[in-house]
């Protein structure tokens, strides 16, 4: 490709709003272009490198036996409530009416999509495992878009998910999967983790995410160096600590004007932040849940929601009051609600000898409170954020945060959509049950703006092989015609690899452009080359040069073919 009639243009300066290192690079570069919050347009080289990550993903789903489908963009909602999930509080999905007013979904994800696809094919026995996949667009109305392609409302994505008979099959198919995108990052270098996850709106159990470290990462990682234990924030797990609470086991009521926070509560009892019971309360679909946890603490409502089964929404103090709370003093003891109610404790405070919680009157507190005795939950489990220093659930070291971002997250889905949309198969016994799923996702958007993100240098972009939009840059320097006899011989025989920058710019501006751009290879052929005997061979990743003699140009087609085989 002649760069003179390529439809690309660079940056000299950073781009304003971008801050990221990453999303600075993508736009310096002239790969994209930003139309509105978390949408963006890809320019050809840009476009190039992204389906070169989409042809990688796909040869690695191939091999673990993959076929290809494709799910429309633009959904029926009603598949989406046969799921159950239209009726979630799922701020994200987009929805639309048609001039028939027919209600329709934008693509947020696929699981509803491709269960119904699979339900109306039908399936036989003969043709299970089935894994199936499919790349497309999705649009999920994201709050805060940031980071250039790392958080988009839309993108593109590669879905896939597995058909098994039962839950060992569906284990098989998990393990297939994940060793896909093990082999995906690898080629891509990218060095991720594997992280214990939540399942979140998917449903199911056992999510692992494929997690790079990153400091301008979205994600919070919880670590222990001393066993390994590596897990999501939302999914992580730490060791109750013991001996918690006052050793007050007379329940009585103190009276508390003002104490409406737990530091003010705290204070006017003499008490430590760790002795107070604190009430947060949330609206699931129209029930009220109270959610328990020690003072020292704090909700980590993704946790929550997977007890409760479903999204939340915090209340407003006028809902609170609407339903009979009593702000800055509301507790589970003796606790008179308006409409349904649930009270979910944390597993931590459930063996507490004694706290202090709200009296559900103004002005008062309960001390002495002991959960068991003196009030009963609905349910009790971890719903509590893990901190810094908390010890590790597996051998007790302390936990430490890191910041990580999600590159791929695989589920175990189990039965949950082929039962709520009718999917079944007939096994040997002859018997029809639901089907057994997984579901795996990456983020084709995404992982571009990770490459560009772990590869660069302060020059510019350093692709890997597997990525590049190019396997080398051609640039001609000089008018002489023996140069540009030799470029263009290079470039027809290299068609398809090769960048050719044969525009009539300086010689800086050329090599700056191709250490912005940072393809793996540079080709330079220039009077100097030619007196040195040949061509001038740079690899971006080190810098190591050399000249490559006139007798081994006729082998640079099968080497820069080579370097495309890796990128796939």
């Amino acid at each position: 490709m002649r760069q003179s009639a390529l439809f690309w243009r660079t940056l000299r300066a950073d781009p304003a709003g971008a801050e990221l290192p990453g999303h600075k690079l993508l736009l310096r570069a002239g790969l994209a272009q930003r139309f509105t919050s978390g949408i963006y347009a890809l320019t050809p080289l840009g476009l190039m490198a992204e389906r070169r990550i989409e042809e990688l993903v796909r040869q690695e789903l191939r091999r673990a036996g993959a076929q290809e489908v494709r799910l429309p963009f633009v959904q029926p909602l009603d598949i989406w409530r046969r799921s159950g999930r239209a009726e979630e509080d799922l701020p994200e999905l987009l929805r639309l009416k048609d001039r028939r007013g027919e209600d329709l979904a934008l693509a947020l994800t696929a699981e509803e999509a491709m269960t119904e696809l699979v339900r109306r094919q039908g399936v036989a026995p003969s043709q299970l495992p089935l894994l199936l996949t499919q790349t497309g667009p999705k649009f999920r109305d994201e709050l805060r878009p940031r980071g250039g392609l790392l958080r988009l409302r839309e993108f593109t994505m590669q879905d896939a998910y597995s058909f098994d008979l039962d839950r060992d099959g569906m284990e098989a198919s998990f393990a297939k999967v994940a060793d896909a995108y093990r082999r995906v990052f690898r080629r891509l270098e990218l060095a991720v983790r594997e992280v214990t996850a939540a399942n979140g709106m998917m449903g199911g159990t056992g999510a692992l995410e494929f997690q790079l470290p990153l400091a301008a990462g979205e994600d919070e990682i919880v670590a222990c160096s001393a066993c390994g234990y590596l897990a999501n924030r939302e999914a992580a797990q730490r060791r109750p600590r013991g001996g918690m609470g006052s050793g007050d086991l007379a329940l009585h009521p103190v009276k508390t004007p003002g104490a409406v926070s737990i530091a003010a509560l705290a204070t006017a009892l003499g008490c430590g932040v760790a002795e107070i019971l604190k009430a947060v309360f949330y609206d699931r679909a129209g029930t009220t849940v109270m959610a328990l946890v020690l003072g020292d603490r704090q909700i980590d409502e993704g946790k929550l929601q997977a007890v409760v089964g479903g999204p939340l929404r915090p209340l407003s103090a006028q809902e609170a009051s609407g339903r009979g709370l009593v702000i800055g003093y509301a507790g589970p003891v003796g606790l008179e609600l308006t409409g349904p109610a649930v009270i979910v404790l944390d597993a931590e405070a459930q063996t507490v000898q004694s706290v202090v919680s709200g009296a559900n009157r103004e002005g008062w507190h309960l001390a002495g409170v002991r959960p068991g005795r003196d009030f009963a939950w609905q349910a009790a489990a971890d719903i509590a954020r893990v901190e810094p220093g908390d010890a590790c659930p597996n051998c007790g070291g302390a936990l430490a945060l890191e910041r990580s971002l999600e590159l791929g997250h695989i589920f175990r889905l189990g039965t949950r959509y082929s039962e709520r949309l009718g999917l079944v198969a007939t096994g040997s016994d002859q018997v029809a049950r639901p089907l057994w799923m997984g579901s795996y996702g990456i983020g084709i958007s995404r992982l571009l703006a990770a490459v560009i993100e772990r590869h660069h240098d302060e020059r510019g972009i350093v692709w890997p092989p597997a990525a590049a939009p190019y396997a080398a840059h051609l640039l001609t320097l000089g008018g002489e015609a023996e140069v540009g006899a030799l470029a263009g011989e290079i470039a027809s025989s290299c068609e398809g690899c090769l960048l050719w920058d044969d525009r009539p710019v300086t010689a800086g501006v050329k090599f700056q452009d191709a250490d912005l751009l940072g393809l793996p290879w540079r080709l330079t052929v220039s009077r100097r080359s030619l007196s040195l005997g040949g061509v001038e061979l740079r690899r971006r990743r080190d810098g190591e040069t050399r000249i490559l003699p006139r007798e081994e140009i006729a082998g640079l087609p099968a080497m820069l073919l080579a370097e495309d085989a890796r990128r796939g």
